[in-house]
């Protein structure tokens, strides 16, 4: 086949374990520069330039190791993109930029997946990016709102916080490593700090999955006590806060100013469905963004890719990430499901999870998938996955 002579010739081109661990470094680097602490020009074009790097050696890296599950998936995702663009014509508002930055995240995720180093690294940019927010949000007390560079709500802060934090974790249990308390705790804590909603949701939804988990081991009740006084300090830390968020007297201001209304979520999020249920070209092909939300957010993931590649790319992402998820729940990979049900949880209520940097997380627990059904996968031996024994 024509698929396999070029996959052996590719197998000549040396890129090596070091090159690809560089560009993903490099490719995270860029993303905090650019988004969380500089959104200058420059910025952004060393960051663009990156990702088409990554992009390209990732696309190499699936046809050398000829895995035809994530090939058929990419230009499934490339094809979709066409007939819908063909169909919808110059009403689309998901543009050739976009599918790129989309096929250039699943390139992404293939090359964390495949690389040796990605568990070393991913952690060494999340507590550098965890210490970052430390000192930002409880040391300097630095207004959250203009923290982020790039203009997103403080809402986002939590949102870079799970996206870094679960790119180490699935790593790092790949590699058959648990992410070190310590990891948590600063997860926790800067998702507290940050005090938005959809972040103390997600501390909470981890702290909880994670007591609830290791209680059942002898060998690790030291564990739940830590958390425990950390819990206890983080009382203490912000009992000013705490006070002020259950003070009933008056008005619900304050609870608008801490972001807990919806800000239109549950408004948009129905008269999306309602447009699809009105309309059989709608439900198939997606109900542009643009039509529902000036700015073409839809504050959900979910809906954001069912209104950008249709109904059929975004039902079966969902069997693909649910089969994936049920696998590892047979496998008692119970940490991979409370990290994925944590981002899933935040990408819920954000587009995080599609045409964001999120995005890496979903492939990558669909590469996950493929890779288990790849009878003769090139990935190393040593590539086993957690188990909870």
């Amino acid at each position: 086949m024509l698929y396999s002579r070029v996959s052996e010739k590719l197998n000549n081109v040396k890129i090596s374990e070091m090159m690809y661990g560089m560009l993903l470094l490099a490719f995270l680097v860029s993303t905090i520069w650019m988004r969380v602490l500089s959104n200058s020009a420059f910025s952004i074009q060393v960051a663009q330039f990156i990702l088409i790097a990554c992009s390209v050696a990732g696309t190499l890296l699936i046809l050398k190791d000829f895995n035809t599950f994530a090939l058929l998936y990419l230009i499934n995702m490339i094809l979709t993109w066409a007939i819908i663009r063909i169909l919808k014509s110059v009403d689309y508002f998901y543009r050739l930029e976009d599918i790129i930055g989309s096929i250039s995240f699943f390139c992404i995720a293939y090359i964390m997946y495949r690389t040796n180093s990605s568990m070393v690294i991913s952690r060494l940019v999340y507590i550098l990016l965890s210490i970052y927010f430390l000192i930002e949000t409880v040391v300097l007390r630095t207004s959250i709102t203009g923290l982020l560079a790039d203009g997103n709500s403080y809402n986002y802060i939590s949102c870079y916080m799970i996206v870094f934090f679960a790119i180490y974790s699935f790593t790092s249990l790949h590699k058959n490593h648990e992410p070190s308390i310590i990891d948590i705790l600063l997860f926790i804590t800067v998702c507290i700090a940050a005090y938005g909603r959809g972040g103390i949701l997600s501390a909470a939804v981890y702290g909880i999955g994670y007591v609830s988990i290791i209680q059942g081991r002898i060998r690790e009740k030291p564990q739940i006590f830590i958390i425990t006084i950390f819990v206890i300090f983080l009382s203490l830390l912000f009992s000013s806060y705490i006070i002020d968020f259950f003070d009933m007297q008056g008005s619900f201001d304050k609870f608008e100013k801490l972001g807990l209304d919806s800000n239109g979520r549950f408004e948009i999020w129905s008269r999306y469905l309602q447009m699809c249920r009105a309309s059989l070209y709608d439900f198939i092909l997606g109900v542009d963004a643009a039509r529902i939300n000036v700015t073409a957010n839809l504050h959900n993931s979910f809906l954001q890719m069912w209104s950008a590649l249709g109904f059929v790319f975004f039902i079966t992402n969902c069997l693909l990430i649910a089969i994936s998820l049920a696998k590892k729940l047979a496998n008692r990979e119970y940490f991979f499901i409370l990290v994925g049900i944590v981002f899933f949880v935040r990408a819920f209520t954000d587009k995080m999870m599609f045409r964001w940097y999120g995005e890496i997380l979903m492939y990558y627990i669909i590469i996950d998938f493929f890779m288990g059904l790849k009878k003769n996968s090139s990935v190393p031996s040593e590539f086993e996955f957690y188990r909870d024994r």
